[in-house]
């Protein structure tokens, strides 16, 4: 650790301690992603850096790779953030890089986000006795054996992880050997917005060319396996033989290559099926909408998802990683196994079927969001963890 970090510290547990009046200087925190491109990692890194209190924490962002996006928001949001652009990681030379990056810094606390972030990060900040937080944010159902191998050889080099929900800290217990009272759930939050109205509704069907009575259903995901768009193309296909007029709106980056798009066009329901590419913003689509839907075979706890509840919005999910710890099936939502496009087109229906269900259930999501998910709930919880082990470094 840094003379400046033992101060630092030392300084802000004898604040903490009560016995001494004067102010601590906020902690200096490195957010370090493994990529730029904006992903749900991405968003809450984004979401803290706005809302954390300045008086408490001073965040810095690393992004790794990437085209850059995220260094500009957070550029945009007041923060220095800084993106090394690599184009691999394979080289020795980036640790005495990263150790001279965090050494100048003079952070009192590093928090990673991603695999690649961390086997660079970890080393280093073991080295220098500086405490590091590792972001869970996901189940990874297919996390390769050699992954885990590198996880368990690092994992001297952290402090203490924090899950985004209760299934990926149980997946990490299980298959890394993680001590349970070092992992810490802290559920992702977001910022609350008022809720679509019937005339925003009609403006953006308007501005997106829909039909004002048509049924359309939107979902917000990368185009990646994961994301189970085969099932929902073929859901789509179902549901078109009784309802040819229903739109399908598809916003996420495509790191498939066109798959989806082709296999659209094979199955018959490309009319149905807009893929609109990211979309940064996704409250006009949420506007324009009658339900979300999300057909993933794994995640973590899904950004989306708040923001349909937060929008009001019905959702069909299937019952995979987080999910259920944001939606009860019947209760804010419908769920459904993953991997079963007919169960999932059937829920569909049903919604389009009970115009009332769909508005019991968005009510209801509406008000589970504001009760348990937004953004000063995560903010203040993450900050405490922050505090918690800066101040629990020896001095």
């Amino acid at each position: 650790m840094t003379m400046l970090n033992r101060a630092n510290a030392g300084g802000r547990r004898r604040a903490h301690q009560g016995n001494e009046t004067m102010c601590p200087p906020p902690l200096r925190v490195l957010q370090i992603a493994s990529t730029s491109a904006i992903g749900g990692a991405e968003q809450m890194i984004m979401h803290y850096i706005r809302h954390a209190d300045p008086a408490r924490v001073t965040p810095e962002v690393l992004s790794l790779m990437g085209p850059g996006h995220l260094t500009l928001l957070a550029m945009q949001a007041g923060v220095k953030a800084t993106n090394w652009a690599l184009p691999r990681l394979a080289n020795p030379l980036l640790l005495r890089r990263m150790r001279h990056f965090m050494r100048a810094g003079h952070f009192n606390l590093v928090h990673c986000y991603g695999l690649r972030a961390e086997l660079l990060a970890r080393w280093v900040a073991h080295g220098l006795g500086m405490p590091l937080i590792s972001g869970v944010h996901s189940i990874d159902a297919h996390r390769r054996r050699h992954h885990v191998w590198l996880d368990r050889m690092t994992a001297d080099g952290v402090t203490a992880w924090v899950a985004v929900c209760e299934a990926a800290r149980q997946a990490r217990i299980a298959r890394e050997g993680v001590p349970p009272d070092r992992i810490h759930v802290v559920p992702n939050g977001i910022p609350d917005l008022p809720p679509p109205d019937a005339e925003a509704r009609a403006r953006e069907r308007a501005r997106l060319g829909l039909n004002p009575t048509a049924p359309v259903l939107v979902v917000i995901a990368n185009l990646r396996a994961a994301k189970g768009y085969p099932d929902l193309i073929e859901a789509i296909a179902r549901l078109r033989q009784e309802r040819p007029d229903l739109v399908c709106l598809c916003a996420g980056r495509d790191d498939e290559g066109g798959r989806n798009q082709r296999l659209a066009e094979a199955r018959g329901v490309a009319p149905a099926m807009r893929f609109l590419g990211y979309v940064g913003e996704p409250q006009g689509l949420l506007a324009a909408a009658d339900a979300l839907v999300l057909a993933s075979h794994w995640e973590g706890s899904p950004v989306t998802i708040l923001e349909a509840m937060r929008a009001r919005r019905a959702i069909v999910a299937t019952a995979v990683g987080g999910v259920p710890e944001l939606i009860e099936d019947g209760r804010h939502g419908l769920l459904v196994a993953a991997h079963q496009p007919e169960a999932l087109a059937a829920a569909i229906g049903r919604l389009l079927a009970e115009p009332g269900l769909g508005a019991r259930l968005g009510e209801a999501a509406r008000e589970r969001f504001l009760e348990q998910f937004t953004v000063g709930r995560m903010v203040e919880r993450m900050s405490e963890i922050y505090e918690r082990y800066a101040l629990a470094m020896p001095i």
